[in-house]
């Protein structure tokens, strides 16, 4: 049922605590007086029965619940724990001081009832309510970047995901066909269920690793060709089905190996969570928040996917969400992630100058990108200065007289391949205009 507060009411005990301890001018301290937080309830009003059932929580604790969790980064369980225990957070969020607040799966359902597009909405009135007392002085240049979210998951082999799967279909298929899965997977409920469970497989030999992933696949097909004789679909079979066609590629009759899919499923408890480097040697199972920062420290915009998508995938997004919300730049900085040619040219598509190093680019050797390029006349002008019109459709491939070219005054310093061809992107020119900045 729909619950407000109507007053904060603390007691004296809780007062005189916070009154001792608490700075007044904290950060958190300060963001509770300046701002209102009471639009949430018109927000949430329409989610709840308005006179029965148990009261909810109080959509303004959940509200600042949610602000402490992106404030600090944190996991709905250390939320609360912080609520339970840390004193400037439970001043914060107007609890007694020896109250236990909430559990952390109402944070979490909360958040859920909510859905997207409202969280959003709720993000923009609080970054609309920072923008008219002025905190932000400038939008004009801002901060991209990314952060790692470790799932609250474990990640199972291949082959332990392919058994959770099974073991799926197996429990919610009709009972006629679940003993002819038994029978020709040759599985016990009792080896089904403790093949479902992650084994320290690593440890194994490379051979017996994979026999028993083959062994996994076989019976996952076998599974789905039960399932297609008797035509029986249920969520279950369509899950072991992206399963197997994600992460396994026939070699022979009966022959498998494991196959990379982008994004494919790597665990059944956290669907959504995906597999990925933060660095060449840090690898992460969780999520990627893209963010956009002012130089106040102000959140404008956010982009959040599984952690197996590149972190330049997160810029268009988030520019378009400023552009959304007013709160667009005009410039945007940016680490080597970013510093993709396709990136350039789809900023300067939205008005936006990124400021990101190339990547695989030596500012100290000369390179292709010395070269101008005239897209209207698809011709490429080297340092010599000589222009060539390009080959293909695209006018994109280009090859260099080698007679001319082994008198050049500048052979030695080249950046063509003896053979002097040259292919460029199709947006030279951005990739030039980010260099030179």
């Amino acid at each position: 049922m729909f619950y407000q507060r109507k007053k904060v009411a603390l007691s004296d005990k809780s007062r005189e605590i916070y009154n001792a301890l608490i700075d007044p001018q904290s950060d958190l301290s300060r963001i509770k007086q300046e701002f209102d937080f009471s639009f949430i309830y018109n927000e949430i009003k329409d989610n709840y029965c308005l006179d029965d059932g148990r009261n909810s929580i109080d959509g303004v604790i959940a509200l600042r619940a949610i602000f402490i969790q992106r404030y600090f980064g944190l996991r709905e369980r250390h939320l609360e724990k912080k609520a339970m225990y840390d004193i400037q957070i439970k001043h914060f969020l107007d609890i007694e001081i020896d109250d236990k607040a909430f559990d952390f799966t109402t944070i979490w359902k909360f958040k859920k009832m909510l859905g997207d597009e409202k969280v959003d909405a709720i993000f923009n009135t609080i970054l609309a309510q920072i923008k008219s007392k002025g905190i932000i002085y400038s939008f004009r240049r801002q901060a991209i970047d990314t952060i790692p979210i470790v799932a609250a998951a474990a990640l199972p082999s291949i082959t332990c995901l392919i058994y959770q799967a099974i073991n799926g279909v197996y429990r919610s298929i009709e009972e006629k066909i679940d003993a002819e899965i038994l029978k020709e997977t040759e599985l016990t409920p009792e080896k089904l269920e403790n093949y479902s469970k992650a084994h320290p497989l690593f440890e194994s030999e490379q051979e017996n690793r994979l026999k028993t992933f083959q062994k996994a696949a076989n019976r996952g097909f076998i599974v789905l060709a039960i399932a297609d004789k008797y035509q029986s679909t249920s969520e279950s079979i369509c899950l072991l089905r992206e399963i197997l066609q994600d992460n396994v590629q026939q070699v022979s009759n009966g022959e498998h190996s494991e196959k990379h899919t982008p994004h494919a499923k790597k665990s059944l408890v956290d669907q959504d969570a995906g597999l990925g480097h933060k660095t060449v040697e840090k690898t992460i199972f969780g999520y990627k928040a893209g963010v956009s920062v002012t130089q106040e420290g102000i959140i404008t915009a956010y982009e959040v996917t599984s952690m197996s998508h590149r972190d330049d995938e997160h810029l268009v997004p988030i520019l378009n969400k400023q552009e959304k919300n007013g709160t667009k730049c005009e410039e945007a900085d940016a680490d080597s992630a970013f510093g993709f040619i396709q990136n350039y040219a789809d900023a300067e598509g939205l008005n936006v100058t990124l400021h990101s190093p190339l990547r695989n680019f030596d500012p100290e050797k000369l390179s292709v990108y010395d070269f101008t390029y005239n897209r209207m006349s698809q011709e490429l002008t080297c340092l010599n200065p000589l222009t060539i019109k390009g080959k293909n459709a695209e006018g994109l491939t280009f090859e260099f007289p080698l007679k001319t070219c082994r008198r050049c005054p500048k052979l030695s310093q080249c950046p063509l391949a003896p053979s002097k061809r040259a292919s460029i992107n199709e947006n030279h020119e951005a990739a030039r205009r980010a260099i030179a900045r």
